[in-house]
């Protein structure tokens, strides 16, 4: 075999000095004809355009590697002067392969328009570059999977990246692109550390340099409060209002400000009342009665606190 290849190579570096004009050469058996384990079928020295094209047969079915010089119009793929490989084709790095011998195949990672594919060995594509679809609708750029092929990251085609579990389907935490300079996740984000907001150099867990805004929750009537309030304003007290806290359990360090927005609480009083079972400084219910009087609540985990 390495004779056959030496012979090749010096048959092309001849047809190349001396710009010989035959369309082709072949070396070896006829490309129809099936090669033996380990060998070339054939080589070929093509004439394309008056450009040489290096072509290497197997067992008839098909070229093996071809060879364009970098000159040559839309080359499929080549080695440039510097070594490097160009294609437009797919490239794909595999541990997976079906048959034996020589009659091997590599499976192709998906019948999309994969650009890269590095296989693992177990059961599919472990990381996947795809062409851009017509439309993003669960249509993925990159996609990386795990030895047992559950998808663990991706970046969709609109921008988004994904990190899931299992499917496609479970990859239920997104961070993407939502508007100019503005970063938005729809799950949870958790900070091991130190938060900083406008500084790079946070010294407490979360170190605001600039403003803030809370939410407040204006109410005119009676009202429970849920995990999304902060402040609750009560902008009616024409009659007695009643603010309902939900349990302290599970909400350890949560805190409310109960707030007379309305300037009537001595008149009609705002009753703030614990949930069944939960206290606020050991009794059920603490009460706003001066007029824009304010009570602040801290959840223990168990029971609530005024501040």
């Amino acid at each position: 075999m390495r004779s056959m290849i030496f012979l090749a190579i010096g048959l092309a570096v001849g047809i190349l000095i001396g710009a010989c004009c035959t369309a082709w050469t072949a070396v070896g058996a006829d490309p129809a004809a099936p090669a033996k384990a380990g060998e070339f079928s054939s080589v070929k020295i093509d004439q394309r355009d008056g450009k040489p094209v290096l072509d290497l047969w197997l067992d008839g079915k098909g070229r093996a590697v071809r060879f364009y010089t970098p000159e040559q119009k839309n080359p499929r793929t080549y080695f440039n002067d510097a070594g490097m490989l160009y294609t437009q084709g797919w490239v794909t790095i595999s541990g997976t392969m079906e048959g034996d011998g020589d009659g091997y195949n590599i499976v192709p990672a998906t019948r999309g328009p994969s650009m890269l594919s590095i296989w693992s060995d177990i059961i599919g594509p472990a990381i996947e570059v795809r062409t851009a679809q017509t439309d993003d609708r669960g249509s993925y750029l990159f996609q990386g999977l795990d030895r047992t092929a559950n998808y663990v990251f991706s970046i969709e085609q609109n921008g988004a990246l994904r990190w899931g579990a299992s499917s496609r389907a479970a990859m239920d935490t997104n961070l993407y692109r939502c508007a100019a300079k503005t970063l938005k996740t729809d799950g949870r984000l958790v900070v091991a550390d130190k938060l900083g907001v406008g500084n790079s150099e946070p010294v407490s867990t979360l170190d605001v340099k600039g403003s803030q805004s809370v939410q407040r929750t204006s109410v005119a009537a009676d009202y429970t409060a849920t995990d999304h309030d902060y402040y609750i304003g009560v902008t009616d007290t024409t009659a007695e209002r009643r603010i309902t806290l939900p349990p302290a359990s599970g909400r350890a360090g949560r805190v409310y400000i109960i707030k007379d927005e309305s300037g009537s609480a001595a008149v009609h009083p705002i009753r703030v009342r614990a949930s069944a079972g939960t206290t606020i400084d050991g009794v059920a219910t603490l009460t706003i009665s001066t007029n824009y009087g304010v009570l602040r609540v801290i959840s223990t985990g168990t029971c609530w606190f005024s501040m």
